[in-house]
């Protein structure tokens, strides 16, 4: 009699697994790039497989080498030693103890330092004790320098020093003293010249207090006193961050040109980014074709602040235009390119049209 063996049975063991992410295929997305941000991704995949190391030569290399080797030599003030330290060569050795004297922690009073020196100071000293502790950042003590010198007799302001102090102060964002220290000076008597109208207008920009300095602008103008390159280009960020129309923007840039005034590339930049606002691409390409056209070379923030404008204008053709000229011309795309053009489209929903 057979017997009928009962084997177990055999089930096929299960696949060998496979790592979850082993050679991802890029998914395409839902809806295509828009033109300019795939001329941008393109460009980013070459240069990063250009620039991939080698496992035996390169890698090894750069290991070899040390941080300070492959940090790329800058030229200019970044490699000045006297970079970032006060400029009190001019100051005698005198004005230097006052100065050490005011810096230390133990003095309640500016005013007794200074009269203990007050026979001794040689000209030039006060005036760098200022700016020294204005680089201190010591700007309630550089204005009981100035109020001391103020109170003086016979004393006359008739250099630098209310441009100075007023800058000092607004640096530090006490624009209400420096305000207040302008008008006070004008009461007394002394004559408010351009330098001192624009560092309070300065001031009062650096500060936000826009509307401040657009009545100390017409203030400076009734009284006759021509505005500089520097007041301008305050002036027209000034305009631009009030949000004024474009053609009161464009009337002070004619005026700053009929006055004699060159503008410059900060000037040419502050009037392509004013076209943000509204979306005005036409605007903003017919001042960067009259920069290039009066020889004035656009730099790295012209050509983003373009590409910003374009972006905001769904100008997509014209975008991938200015960032083809833009390498041309040396100066390749920065994370402020990648983030004006993307953050663009994400807002104006872009993505989803093409």
């Amino acid at each position: 009699m057979s017997e009928k063996l009962t084997l177990p049975l055999l089930l096929p063991g299960p696949p060998p697994s496979k790592p979850i992410f082993q050679n991802p295929r890029p998914q395409p997305p839902s809806s295509p790039l828009p033109p300019v941000l795939q001329e941008l991704l393109l460009r980013h995949s070459t240069t990063s497989q250009r620039l991939k190391p080698t496992p035996n030569s390169t890698t090894e290399t750069l290991n070899s080498q040390s941080p300070v080797m492959l940090r790329k030599k800058r030229l200019g003030r970044s490699v000045d030693d006297n970079r970032g330290k006060p400029w009190i060569d001019n100051i005698s050795d005198t004005g230097k103890e006052a100065l050490i004297s005011l810096t230390n922690h133990d003095c309640n009073n500016a005013f007794d330092v200074l009269d203990s020196y007050k026979d001794q100071f040689e000209d030039g000293d006060l005036i760098g004790i200022i700016k020294a502790l204005g680089f201190h950042r010591r700007a309630d003590m550089a204005l009981d320098v100035f109020n001391w010198m103020r109170n003086q007799e016979n004393y006359r302001f008739d250099g630098p020093e209310i441009p100075i102090i007023i800058r000092t102060l607004g640096r530090e964002g006490h624009v209400s003293a420096a305000n207040s220290l302008f008008h006070s000076l004008r009461e007394d008597g002394y004559p408010m010249d351009v330098y001192a109208y624009t560092s309070i207008i300065s001031a009062c920009a650096r500060n936000h207090k826009y509307r401040q300095a657009l009545s100390l602008f017409r203030s400076m103008e009734d009284e006759g006193c021509r505005p500089t390159l520097i007041t301008y280009n305050v002036m027209l960020d000034v305009y631009g961050k009030m949000g004024m129309p474009w053609n009161r923007i464009f009337s002070l840039f004619e005026s700053m040109r009929n006055d004699g005034v060159s503008p410059d590339s900060y000037s040419y930049n502050t009037l392509i980014s004013a076209c943000r606002r509204g979306s005005l691409y036409q605007e903003a390409r017919d001042i960067f074709r009259q920069m290039k056209a009066v020889g004035c070379p656009p730099d790295k923030v012209t050509y983003n602040t373009l590409l910003d404008v374009y972006g905001k204008s769904r100008r997509h053709k014209e975008a991938l235009d200015v960032l083809r000229e833009m390498e041309v011309n040396g100066f390749p795309p920065t994370i402020v390119t990648y983030n004006s053009l993307v953050s663009a489209y994400c807002r104006d929903g872009l993505f989803e049209e093409h």
